[in-house]
């Protein structure tokens, strides 16, 4: 399959005077119509820091957005991320009735940030409902520019598009979408479909399968070029954390990084689907990428895209040949993301540093009120601020020593819905209340619940934790997303390593509860294997099957899953569902989440890659949802600290030392 592949390949700079492009790349300034569903995604607003870079270069010129994503602060933020590097006159059209509601992680967080009262961003569109629509834009921007000058973007839905080819005559001009569209725009350069799936996989990717009317009206009826980059080329290339933690410290708030680090739980690394539709779009000639031969795409009824060779034809698709292609194509993407806007000068660059170093002095000088529940072999150590994973920790004492070792961290996320009840959000609780009685520890996590992305980077801030039970109504309203309580109950064993966590809905609605162990930053740092119930294969994710990016098993009346490390290190754990009704082990190799059936409980466990390092390798866990009566179905954590740190063997014989420990330590399993 790869070799066929590359044989259809042709180099990107001899193929683009073979399509016809490259005598109008070189007549100047490229007219560029960016259309995006900001906010399902983070690489559409890294894409559009992208486009102002080359604006401000001398690339391109950016004469409209238009979104797909129909939520009423997609296009606000568009907005701010325009006035933010200077061109907040940009026309911004929006769609009517779209196919994606949701909310998304960072749209209305920073369309609504405030300092001081003041707007962080500033920026005029404050509700996308004051926007024009899309097909309108896209019209009047069309006919406004030279006749074959212009070059659309599209990095999300094909819902704007296909409207604008349906279009008839107005104001704007006399032609038809169809004709407008042939007569103005030289090239369409879309993210979309997938090219390099195996022999029989029907991959569906998201764009198309969003939309797929829309999709295959695009397709079979654009006329003029249409180069596409395929969900694999974006997916070759990553765009490293490390940037958004070091590259853009220039000003004290960043949209581009702050919406980075609300969209996922740093640290992560993000394919650059749509950046790459732009780098081509923007820099026909001088783009590392390659290109196929002519031929058409094909968008079936279920959404799953084909390429169809055809001698002449009007579409092809980008490559990406070698992983030293893909690491220069991410080093530019670094580069020209992180450049300062105009206007950002040296001076502001050294306050913001400044800034940054005295938030976190600050930070360290201020002492942490923790809460520990101990039973000599077993710590837990709860951080009352918050429920968040990264503040709360599991210690173990080595046996036969009074030396306490950090093995895991813990928490809680809340599954539940914002406000409008339409986007389900991972929520932490803020200002615990902390009980103890004995060997117990009761946790109330009272309302309202915070989306856990929003505070993750600012929850150690002591102004921030001071002021949340005092929030003002419209601080409410832009920062909580859930008004449910909730409360859960940790009982420690009388004498081994091992607790019980069990819970209940306290008021408001719950989706699903995701608990217990997160192995952050700790010496079972590499990847454990696992063992489920007898009778069933064991996997390892070390070792995965070829495109096999998630697997999971299910299993009726799960009695256990224990992971170690084949190699002995680190210190072994077991997951003993209490009240097993059915359960689901899931192993992932990137940082994405899986899709879980949230009406069932499931054993869960994520893998990072350790090539490159990603801190924080593995996140084990239990998901349950609320029963009818609002409990939660418990679950046992146990460790065995006499079977790790290298002292219970290796692979199959540290198995089934694990699993002797088991039965004879907690018969009530079997």
């Amino acid at each position: 399959m790869i070799r066929t592949f590359r044989l259809m390949c042709v180099p990107l700079v001899l193929a683009t005077a073979a399509f016809g492009l490259a005598s109008s790349a070189a007549a100047g300034t490229v007219p560029l119509i960016f259309d995006t569903d900001m906010g399902n995604d983070i690489d559409d607003a890294l894409a559009l820091g992208l486009i102002h870079t080359f604006q401000r270069r001398g690339d391109c010129r950016l004469i409209a957005v238009t979104v797909s994503k129909d939520h009423r602060y997609a296009a606000p933020f568009v907005d701010l991320v325009n006035t933010f590097y200077g061109y907040g006159d940009i026309s911004i059209g929006v769609v009517r009735g779209g196919v994606t509601l949701g909310e998304g992680n960072y749209l209305r967080q920073l369309a609504c940030a405030e300092d001081n009262a003041q707007p962080r961003y500033p920026h005029k569109l404050r509700d996308g409902k004051q926007a024009p629509e899309a097909t309108a834009v896209l019209r009047r921007a069309l006919a406004a520019q030279a006749d074959g000058s212009v070059v659309i973007v599209q990095v999300g839905f094909s819902t704007n598009l296909a409207r604008l080819l349906d279009s008839q005559p107005d104001a704007a001009s006399p032609l038809d979408g169809k004709t407008l569209v042939r007569r103005k725009v030289r090239l369409l350069s879309a993210m979309a479909g997938n090219f390099a799936a195996a022999p029989g996989e029907r991959f569906k990717e998201f764009n198309v399968a969003t939309d797929v009317a829309s999709a295959k009206k695009v397709f079979q009826q654009w006329p003029t070029p249409i180069v596409v980059s395929g969900f694999e080329v974006g997916n070759a290339i990553l765009y490293p954390h490390r940037s958004i933690e070091q590259d853009y410290k220039y000003v004290p708030h960043h949209p581009l990084a702050e919406a980075y680090r609300l969209y996922m739980k740093m640290p992560y690394d993000r394919p650059t689907w749509d950046l790459t539709a732009v780098l081509y779009a923007v820099r026909l000639e001088r783009s590392s990428f390659g290109l196929s031969r002519p031929g058409r795409v094909v968008v079936e009824d279920d959404g799953v895209t084909r390429f169809q060779a055809e001698e002449g034809g009007p579409h092809r698709y980008l490559t990406v040949v070698s992983r030293e292609q893909a690491l220069r194509v991410r080093d530019a993407f670094v580069d020209l993301c992180s450049q300062r806007p105009a206007g950002v000068t040296e001076r502001e660059q050294q306050l913001a540093e400044a800034d940054r170093r005295r938030k976190v002095h600050s930070t360290r000088k201020t002492p942490e009120t923790r809460v520990q529940l101990e039973n000599g072999a077993l710590r837990l150590d709860f951080d009352p601020r918050t429920s968040g994973t990264d503040y709360n920790y599991i210690w173990v004492r080595r046996p036969g020593t009074d030396r306490w070792e950090r093995v895991h961290n813990f928490g809680v996320d809340v599954g539940s819905y914002d406000s409008a009840d339409q986007w389900e959000m991972n929520c932490i609780g803020i200002n615990l209340s902390l009980k103890r009685e004995g060997r117990t520890m009761t946790v109330t996590y009272p309302a309202p619940l915070v989306q856990y992305r929003q505070f993750d980077d600012r929850i150690a801030t002591p102004e921030l934790v001071r002021k949340y039970p005092d929030l003002t109504a419209g601080e409410v309203r832009r920062l909580v997303h859930a008004d449910a309580s909730i409360e859960f109950r940790y009982e420690l064993d009388p004498q081994r390593p091992s607790f019980v966590v069990s819970g209940r809905v306290l008021g408001g609605r719950i989706s699903s509860i995701v608990y217990i162990v997160d192995a952050l930053w700790t010496n079972n740092h590499f990847l454990p294997t696992h063992e489920l119930v007898e009778g069933q294969p064991e996997y390892d994710p070390a070792r995965p099957e070829d495109k096999q990016a998630c697997a999971q098993v299910p299993i009726e009346k799960v009695r256990y899953a224990i992971f170690y490390r084949r190699d002995g290190e680190g210190v072994p754990f077991a997951l003993l569902p209490l009240l097993p009704d059915r359960a689901r082990v899931c192993n992932y190799f990137d940082n994405w989440k899986c899709l879980y059936d949230f009406h069932t409980s499931e054993l869960n466990q994520q893998y990072v890659p350790d090539d490159p390092p990603v801190t924080g390798a593995n996140d084990t866990g239990y998901i349950t949802a609320p029963r009818a009566d609002g409990t939660l179905a418990p679950v046992r954590v146990a460790f065995f600290p006499e079977l790790g740190w290298g002292q219970g063997g290796k692979g199959d014989e540290l198995r089934a030392r694990i699993v002797r420990v088991l039965k004879t330590a907690y018969p009530a399993a079997w």
